[in-house]
């Protein structure tokens, strides 16, 4: 398995953290791109507090009802969401592996009820390389992960071990919109865990799908730009009794928002050094949070990041 590349790396980063896509700035290159093969070999006892296989979680609601897919533990506990409503089905995102891929069509046609729209929470490759095998093509995401996806998708979907269709990607503009039956609010947030995220509010569900804003005990990609993440993070826990529907890991809610701000305030001065100690680091968050799974992700990230 491969995984994405470095979405802070060298020449791509521009001072805000964003990439001038005006300038011809790409943020994706195949030098960027590291082998997951060795994935399971970084679990060591975190991983065991997750299950490792795949599982979907389903809650009921007046407006909608809403399927969580969990991938396995292989897959970073990658998420993609359905809304069942009472016309028909939206989906977010579409998983990473052809086995997710595979899974979330199934659970699809298992509801019976037309699939209306697949909407792309962002760019990075394990939220959108499962649409091949789920014989999605087409996808609604923002205006910058529409770029990026142009610039990028490329070299990304040639990166990945089986065949994979970079998706046909229409800008879906934010605002208040009815899909499936269902109201839904749709938002960008910028500068977080990647330059744009897609948040699918339901508000009939007291629901908030904010995908990778929201890791759910499961280790992060970073960068030395988290200021921006944790202010979005504390904007979330001003939202009360809602549910989060997170893109690694199980749905949360605002009680567990604090632990991911410690865990970013707790790698923020590690990853600070000009040349960081990628296992040092590792090992010392592993310490600190032993009941995150994939700390890879977190090895990843610094093995993409920049000198400082």
């Amino acid at each position: 398995m491969r995984f994405f590349g470095a979405f802070h790396a060298g020449q791509a980063e521009t001072p805000a953290g964003r990439y001038d896509l005006s300038k011809g700035q790409n943020p994706m290159t195949r030098r960027d791109t590291l082998s997951l093969a060795a994935l399971p070999l970084l679990h060591g006892a975190a991983q065991a507090q997750t299950p490792a296989t795949a599982r979907v979680v389903t809650t009921t609601h007046a407006a909608a009802r809403l399927h969580s897919y969990i991938s396995a533990a292989s897959a970073a506990h990658v998420t993609a969401h359905v809304i069942e409503g009472p016309s028909g089905l939206v989906l977010v995102d579409g998983g990473w592996t052809p086995e997710a891929g595979r899974d979330i069509r199934a659970l699809v046609e298992s509801l019976g009820k037309p699939l209306q729209a697949v909407l792309l929470s962002h760019f990075h490759p394990d939220h959108w390389a499962g649409l091949t095998a789920a014989r999605y093509p087409e996808v609604l995401a923002g205006a910058t992960t529409a770029a990026l996806m142009q610039q990028a998708g490329p070299a990304m979907a040639a990166a990945q071990p089986q065949p994979v269709n970079v998706p046909r990607i229409a800008v879906q503009a934010p605002g208040a919109v009815r899909l499936a039956g269902v109201d839904l609010v749709i938002a960008y947030v910028a500068d977080t865990e990647a330059p744009e995220i897609m948040t699918v509010e339901i508000p009939g569900a007291a629901t908030v799908i904010v995908q990778d804003i929201f890791y759910n005990r499961v280790h992060a990609y970073v960068s030395r730009q988290l200021d921006t993440w944790i202010e979005v993070l504390r904007g979330l826990q001003g939202r009360g009794e809602v549910t989060f529907l997170v893109g690694h890991g199980e749905p949360a809610t605002a009680r567990e928002i604090p632990r991911l701000i410690a865990y970013l305030e707790a790698v923020r001065p590690l990853v600070a050094a000009a040349t960081p100690d990628r296992a040092a680091i590792v090992a010392e968050m592993v310490r600190r949070f032993p009941d995150y799974a994939a700390p890879e992700l977190l090895a990843l990230s610094l093995s993409h990041m920049p000198p400082g």
